[in-house]
């Protein structure tokens, strides 16, 4: 099948989500697909005038395409595409528009990727989400939960054409079932527990709570606790000397949160008030003990007792009394990390979510290449 996947400039590019369009480039095309991916180049660039820009966004990837946003320049960027995509995937906040525009000027089927902060609790106007849900030429929804599908049919959806296609982690085979639950490294520091926390898209102010948090668990609860923080950039965002002292270590490099998040004894992932669940599914992916925020979004995600523990945000003591359990009992930790990295297996793992979506993008090609007859008993039938 050839596809063209029209993605968002704006999406990071985390390398082992679902929610990277290079991933999913890349893993359709293991599945034997023809897959051009279009990322929608600035305004101010010079792909504003339809013109292609080839580059590399990973080593071992297939080129990417830059596409203007601009409506007459999207189908003009096109015009020299041949053989023409059997479909097109949409993916990112400002993809839908440009999207509709070439699959409707191709006479392709289009497939949309609503992205989880469509209905997070920072969305955008109202107005778009209509756009978007109602009145584009979508053949096909898909979403990451059911509460985003029930959010895209509140918003005028077809609920027929919406499916819940949950985000895809990248497993890491480093952790194995011996070891789930359990360090993969030795610290130098013997005594101390781990706990990791991602600050790279944490608001400031779940930042400073977090920094409280761990303060009072050493300061109250005796807790020889060190402190691994992700804060990519030179400094750890807006927080200045908020994460500096010698029991907490800065991590810069993406490329190390792997073997971080396997080398953790807990997870902390505060923030009730951004839609991601990027931190949660990289823990439990990991296997590691998971205390978040209970929030719908980290709902989707920790559905049981058994993958993860939720605390209400604003509540610094129930935080510390769980976050303290969770210190002190090492059978509980071993426990939730085989139960997390379980759940992952079965519900979240990125061969799944390529799978389904391979599977939605099959199924309105077949229907739209389907041609009816005019006596509905016959449909579809040679004559």
């Amino acid at each position: 099948m050839r596809i063209a996947l029209v993605a968002d400039g704006a999406v990071p590019a985390e390398g082992d989500c679902s929610r990277d369009p290079h991933v999913v480039a890349d893993g359709l095309r293991d599945l034997g697909h023809e897959v051009t991916l279009y990322v929608l180049a600035d305004t101010g660039s010079s792909a504003s005038d339809g013109e292609h820009t080839g580059g590399r966004s990973s080593p071992g990837s297939e080129p990417e395409e830059r596409m203007s946003p601009h409506p007459a320049a999207t189908w003009w960027s096109l015009t020299g595409l041949a053989p023409k995509p059997e479909a097109v995937l949409s993916m990112g906040m400002a993809a839908p528009v440009p999207s509709a525009i070439l699959a409707d000027s191709l006479g392709v089927p289009l497939v949309l990727c609503l992205p989880a902060n469509l209905f997070g609790p920072a969305p955008p106007a109202p107005g778009y989400r209509r756009l978007v849900c109602r009145h584009l030429p979508a053949h096909c929804l898909l979403v990451e939960s059911d509460r985003h599908a029930r959010a895209a049919v509140r918003h005028g959806a077809d609920r027929h054409r919406v499916f819940v296609v949950p985000p895809g982690i990248r497993l890491e085979t480093s952790v194995g079932p011996a070891e789930r639950g359990r360090r993969t490294t030795t610290s130098p520091a013997r005594d101390r527990l781990r706990v990791f926390f991602d600050a790279s898209a944490t608001p400031l102010d779940d930042q400073r709570f977090v920094a409280s948090l761990l303060d009072r668990v050493r300061a109250e609860r005796r807790r020889r606790v060190h402190t691994v923080v992700f804060a990519p950039g030179d400094r750890p965002g807006e927080t200045g000397d908020l994460w500096s002292g010698g029991d907490i270590t800065l991590v810069r490099d993406r490329g190390e949160l792997p073997a971080r998040y396997a080398d953790s004894d807990v997870v902390v992932v505060p923030s009730a008030t951004v839609d991601e669940t990027l931190p949660a599914l990289r823990a439990l992916a990991a296997g590691r003990p998971l205390l978040a925020a209970d929030c719908p979004q980290n709902r989707d995600v920790v559905r049981s007792v058994r993958h993860g523990v939720l605390a209400q945000p604003g509540r610094p003591d129930e935080w510390l009394d769980k976050l303290d359990y969770l210190l002190a009992e090492a059978p509980v930790r071993v426990h939730l990390g085989r139960g997390a990295r379980a759940h992952v297996e079965s519900s979240f793992a990125l061969p799944q979510a390529l799978s389904q979506t391979e599977e939605r993008l099959r199924s309105v090609t077949a229907a739209w290449c389907y041609a009816p007859t005019s006596d509905p008993w016959t449909q579809g039938e040679e004559t």
